[in-house]
């Protein structure tokens, strides 16, 4: 079972080959750092760039599939990511019927792809719509968390002020001539005999 519908018990859809994943990947990392790690030996960089080749530009990669260009874009500007560091990608395995060409042999990035609902999917994945979904419920998630938090600091608030009431309770049964001073601090509780010890300012 898929990590996602595990947490939010949202059904992960079986790809339809539409092949626009493949068409038109563009990681987060700037094209820089990725290739950076790539050359320090990271798994993920390095099967990235066995598969997949830069569109020799940006008014190539937007011939393919514009709207999704934009929208990663976009995104990218959201996220504080300069745009103009954003390379858009194609796997070089992928045949003219959408079909993946080495399938059986495909990376482990494709076999785990999308590992996220949190990506820019073209408009006509079958992942596009998951996609929403659970970003919805993981808005709703979120809300529901911290209106739960919300509601244990005032049971907080509540236990402490009952803690301070049951003291003031024991401490107002001293006789008069016992005590001449009460603080009342948070846990702690201090009792002055007979005369204030506390300068008076």
């Amino acid at each position: 079972m898929n990590k996602w519908e595990e947490m939010l018990g949202i059904k992960f859809p079986e790809c339809k080959q539409t092949g626009q994943c493949c068409k038109m990947a563009s990681p987060s990392v700037p094209a820089s750092l990725l290739l950076e790690k790539a050359a320090e030996g990271d798994d993920y960089a390095r099967d990235f760039f066995s598969i997949f080749m830069p569109y020799n530009s940006l008014k190539e990669a937007l011939a393919v599939n514009e709207k999704t260009v934009k929208r990663s874009l976009k995104a990218a500007e959201e996220q504080g990511i300069n745009p103009n560091e954003i390379v858009f990608y194609h796997c070089r395995f992928i045949g003219e019927n959408n079909s993946c060409l080495i399938h059986e042999d495909r990376p482990q990035l494709c076999r785990d792809y999308p590992d996220t609902p949190f990506l820019v999917f073209s408009e006509s994945c079958i992942y596009n719509g998951w996609s929403k979904e659970c970003r919805e419920k993981y808005k709703e998630l979120k809300e529901e968390a911290k209106a739960l938090n919300e509601q244990r600091k005032i049971i907080r608030d509540m236990q402490l002020q009952q803690q301070l009431l049951n003291k003031y309770k024991v401490l107002k049964s001293f006789k008069t001539n016992e005590a001449k001073s009460v603080y009342l601090l948070g846990n702690l509780s201090i009792v002055s005999p007979k005369a204030y010890w506390l300068k008076k300012y």
